[in-house]
């Protein structure tokens, strides 16, 4: 199995410094993709810094958003088996052996806040209402099999990548992922994860620009199969 490790990105590089030497020590993928939006905070020197041949930096300049970041990751990536993350140092990478050794019966796994032995992490009230109201409601409109759509924090196969695809740029990005592989029949499944504190830095997400988002997206995807054609875009 060729692991690849796709991370999007934007102004992480202290983060960075942490994360990557944990993912090669732990993990030895074959590749680790970091995905930036012109960050310029040293993040085009991580490569260099750490001084190993397996990290890739893509670095976009017009370009915009975690959606597309991940998709484009995604796309560049070698391995046949793709996980994906965040930067920040959120996410407990004990809980990546176990979602790597459930692509025998699945075709994505999810980490999951909202499960039995998950944890979202300590947030203002109004972001973390907005979570569980969300997931609550993306469960019950796509008859989703999983509680948690919206961590970046997954491992698939390449194979199952390339003929789900996504048109989404933002967070929206992660749900029509899960819409779509739910759509074409492959199997999902959740593992419990523990949501972790940020350790440098600051959150990029804003919860009221985001929500309109995704009732943007859900909107299309109700209106598109009542009336039986696609408004433009994949839903």
């Amino acid at each position: 199995m060729r692991l690849s490790i796709i991370i999007p990105t934007y102004k992480e590089a202290e983060n960075l410094k942490i994360l990557i030497p944990q993912l090669i020590k732990r993990f030895s993928p074959y590749e680790i993709i970091i995905v930036d939006d012109n960050s310029q905070d040293g993040t085009d020197d991580i490569s260099p810094y750490l001084g190993t041949s397996i990290l890739k930096t893509l670095t976009r300049k017009e370009e915009r958003g975690i959606g597309s970041a991940i998709a484009r990751g995604y796309d560049e990536a070698i391995g046949d088996v793709l996980l994906s993350i965040d930067a920040d140092l959120s996410m407990d990478l004990e809980d990546v052996p176990r979602m790597l050794s459930m692509l025998d019966e699945n075709d994505v796994i999810v980490g999951s806040r909202y499960i039995p032995g998950g944890q979202n992490r300590k947030e203002a009230f109004l972001p973390r209402l907005a979570s569980v109201v969300g997931n609550w409601m993306f469960k019950a409109v796509f008859r989703l099999p999983i509680k948690d759509v919206s961590m970046n924090f997954r491992v698939l196969k390449k194979a199952t990548w390339k003929q789900i695809r996504t048109t989404e740029n933002t967070n929206v990005m992660l749900l029509e992922m899960l819409v779509n592989a739910h759509d074409k029949g492959f199997r999902i499944a959740e593992v419990p994860t523990v949501f972790k504190e940020r350790v440098h830095g600051e959150t990029k997400t804003r919860v009221f620009r985001l929500t309109l988002k995704y009732i943007k997206f859900i909107a299309k995807y109700l209106y598109t199969r009542k009336f039986g054609f696609n408004t433009g875009g994949t839903v």
